[in-house]
């Protein structure tokens, strides 16, 4: 199943799950620091100018949150910043690498090493007829 990218390229509904994989990770991690912290989605929405649903959608990986809201966010709760950069940065190698390693694998040449040959195919001199 193809969907249309926000560019109008079409990709893959796998790529967009494992996107919303990815915004799940990231949404989990934003939870459990926003309640470590004593603070509810409405706290926090009212606190960066968003709605309360703006920050579930982030929380449920629906979304994630502008870089803008994210920079108040982890000044707001106090978070690491360096936690929060390695893991947007571990979860966007692992969907790149995964990326990759599919495109590597679908886009490899299939060994014809034993295949039978087509039909009507002629053994020449140079190149004999391989036996399976």
């Amino acid at each position: 199943m193809l969907i249309e990218g926000w560019r109008g390229e079409r990709i893959f509904a796998v790529e967009a799950i494992m996107k919303q994989e990815q915004f799940k990770v990231i949404g989990k991690f934003l939870a459990g620091k926003r309640k470590e912290a004593g603070f509810s989605q409405s706290d926090v929405a009212k606190h960066l100018g968003y709605t309360a649903q703006f920050v579930s959608n982030w929380e449920r990986g629906q979304a994630l949150p502008p870089m803008q809201a994210l920079r108040k966010l982890i000044d707001l709760i106090k978070m690491d910043r360096e936690e929060v950069i390695s893991l947007l940065i571990s979860e966007h190698r692992k969907h790149y690498v995964s990326e990759l390693t599919e495109a590597a694998t679908a886009d490899a040449p299939q060994s014809s090493v034993n295949a039978a040959p087509s039909p009507g195919y002629q053994a020449t001199a140079s190149e004999p007829y391989r036996t399976a």
